[in-house]
């Protein structure tokens, strides 16, 4: 038994080298790609492709390369990328449990989507701060601000994201007890998945 425990932690701790060696050589790979981008709207999004990396495991870092992004698109005036970044720091809030945080920079790049007319951005947006109204507890500003971007999927005609949409609705509706709208948006959500081969999102699988 001790040597199969033994076997098992070295076994780990190999696939942990691995997985940090392969960041490692993607981080490499995007830097030596910084270094050779030509706009700084590839700058940008190669500080948030960092970030990305971290997002999860090393918080501190992803909002350090988030910020990096955001200083640069703020100095060139890249409005679309400023609110990218900005809400990448919230994301990184959001998916530490940290709500409050997240709230005040997704309506910080919600401002700018707004008086700029960014659609797609504007209905990520509605998105996150309906996650962050959710994680709180606030189920009714989480169900409307989810409406909000589900009218911009619409019309965007973002099949994908209308199911998203109707399962973050479906949740809210769960959480309060309301099976019957629960089940109603489920159904929704399902009904689409299937149409665009969808198979596995938000914990089940279609057959």
């Amino acid at each position: 038994m001790k040597s199969i425990i033994t076997l098992l932690i070295i076994v780990q701790s190999i696939c942990s080298s691995i997985t940090l060696l392969g960041q490692d050589n993607k981080i490499d790979s995007l830097l030596n790609a910084y270094k050779k981008a030509k706009h700084d709207t590839t700058r940008c999004k190669i500080y948030l492709e960092i970030g990305d990396l971290f997002e999860y495991d090393n918080p501190d870092t992803a909002i350090y390369f988030y910020n990096k992004s955001l200083q640069l698109a703020v100095s060139k005036k890249l409005k679309k990328d400023e609110a990218t970044s900005i809400n990448s720091i919230g994301n990184v809030y959001i998916h530490h449990g940290i709500p409050d945080k997240a709230l005040e920079y997704y309506l910080k790049s919600l401002i700018i989507c707004k008086a700029l007319g960014f659609k797609k951005e504007l209905s990520n947006c509605y998105g996150n701060i309906g996650n962050a109204h959710y994680l709180q507890g606030n189920y009714p500003k989480a169900i409307e601000y989810y409406l909000k971007s589900l009218k911009i999927k619409e019309e965007l005609g973002d099949k994908k994201g209308i199911s998203s949409s109707y399962g973050n609705i479906g949740s809210v509706y769960g959480c309060q007890r309301n099976f019957d709208k629960a089940i109603e948006y489920f159904l929704k959500s399902l009904k689409i998945d299937q149409e665009i081969g969808n198979k596995k999102r938000n914990g089940y699988q279609l057959q």
